[in-house]
């Protein structure tokens, strides 16, 4: 929460002196991760007598934040922060247990638009990480335990640092009513995300016989914004 209040001072700095237009905003959209759905597919099979069954992850939120050139032809730069959130309850020697997973989706979005008559059309390129946690323990106090990182190995090199960036493309067109905007959007051809260590925190050992799960995070949604500036 600390580095997104920084962001958003950043680009409203950034905004401000640059003439351009803030937005700040609230994004939606219906996801349908298949091998990740799938994990929590086997899961809830092989833990039948557990007192709430885990439910699918098929919906990613979250604030939206970021600034806009003026003009007909415009750029952008958008941070968007989505997440989603599922859990299981059962009982283990009398006691009631639960276990807890949540994936972040943090990118930042290179974007590009034309505006005709109050409607916007454009695109943009998107990257970021995207992260899993997971806890499990006694239900009374599980809001006290520490959250464990579910992928955890970092593949991608990026200025010779290990790191996990996710990449993907956002197709979207918007209408702009005064200080609103309401964007209909659809984040496609994402690049793979690996899930190292899902299967050891869900089942003990792994699934897919030393095969890293794979996973690509495509969404389509809608996103609210209010205008602060420019033109």
């Amino acid at each position: 929460m600390r580095n997104f209040k920084f962001i958003i001072l950043l680009l409203l700095v950034f905004a401000i002196r640059g003439n351009a237009q803030f937005m700040i905003g609230y994004t939606g959209g219906h996801c349908s991760p298949r091998e990740l759905n799938r994990e929590i597919y086997i899961y809830n099979v092989l833990n039948s007598a557990n007192t709430k069954k885990m439910h699918e992850i098929n919906w990613f939120q979250g604030p939206t934040i970021g600034v806009r050139s003026s003009g007909d032809v415009y750029f952008e730069l958008m941070y968007s922060r989505k997440k989603a959130s599922t859990f299981s309850k059962f009982d283990s020697s009398g006691v009631d247990m639960m276990r807890q997973m949540k994936v972040y989706g943090n990118t930042f979005n290179f974007g590009f638009g034309t505006r005709i008559d109050g409607w916007a059309f454009g695109g943009s390129m998107d990257f970021g990480r995207f992260k899993g946690f997971g806890r499990r323990g006694p239900e009374e106090s599980i809001k006290e335990l520490p959250w464990q990182r579910l992928w955890v190995v970092d593949n991608t090199r990026l200025l010779g640092i290990s790191v996990r960036l996710y990449f993907a493309f956002t197709f979207y067109v918007e209408k702009t009513i005064g200080i609103a905007t309401i964007r209909l959007y659809s984040q496609q051809l994402a690049f793979k995300q690996g899930m190292d260590g899902l299967d050891r925190w869900l089942f003990g050992t792994g699934l897919n016989y030393g095969k890293e799960q794979e996973e690509t995070f495509k969404n389509t949604g809608i996103a609210v914004y209010l205008n602060i500036g420019g033109n």
